[in-house]
């Protein structure tokens, strides 16, 4: 379970969604330190996604402003 918690403190560190509000964890001091091994994993799926987003709208708009809105 410490795992899980730590998976979901690295995802609402490196993002904006508030996990601890919906899950209720109280996150110790431990679970910080787990928290490190999923930033790289969390990092190439907020990386897939962005570039999916800019591939999709790549034809509709520049990609000076595919840049600003992603």
């Amino acid at each position: 379970m410490s795992l899980l918690k730590a998976f979901f403190l690295s995802f609402s560190f490196l993002t904006n969604i508030p996990f601890s509000l919906f899950l209720h964890f109280d996150y110790q001091e431990k679970d910080f330190r787990r928290s490190i091994i999923f930033f790289p994993i969390i990092g190439f799926f907020i990386g897939i996604i962005n570039i999916s987003i800019y591939y999709l709208l790549y034809s509709f708009f520049s990609s000076s402003v595919n840049i600003l809105i992603i």
